[in-house]
């Protein structure tokens, strides 16, 4: 973690860890990026992990840490090996965003279309 945000609590800063995690998911992989993802997990495991347990008396958080340091390292294993892998981190999980959908919209007369919009 860095050493200019302070987080007011585990909430907050699984939340920080979250936007930064999005920040570097598609990310091109070098030494510097995945040394990066392991002080991100072992920051939740040595840091977050205990204080949601011990000082807050927070099992669902402390659940969630352990959960997010998991997911990131699936990431990093699944992105060594060249696999697909998600590319967003939402709820303190790793998810795909899904494909664009577009709606079009319809005639709303039962007739096959306009006068110009007919072939010719």
């Amino acid at each position: 973690m860095s050493n200019q945000y302070q987080p007011r609590d585990t909430k907050d800063a699984l939340r920080y860890l979250e936007k930064l995690a999005n920040r570097y998911l598609k990310a091109p992989l070098t030494p510097d990026l995945l040394a990066y993802n392991q002080k991100q997990i072992n920051y939740l495991r040595q840091q977050v992990v205990p204080i949601a347990q011990y000082q807050e008396h927070n099992q669902k958080r402390a659940q969630q840490a352990k959960q997010m340091a998991e997911q990131l390292e699936l990431w990093q294993t699944r992105r060594l090996a060249g696999l697909q892998v998600p590319d967003k981190m939402h709820h303190f999980q790793l998810v795909s965003t899904p494909a664009i959908k577009y709606h079009h919209q319809k005639n709303k007369t039962q007739q096959p279309g306009s006068y110009r919009a007919q072939k010719r």
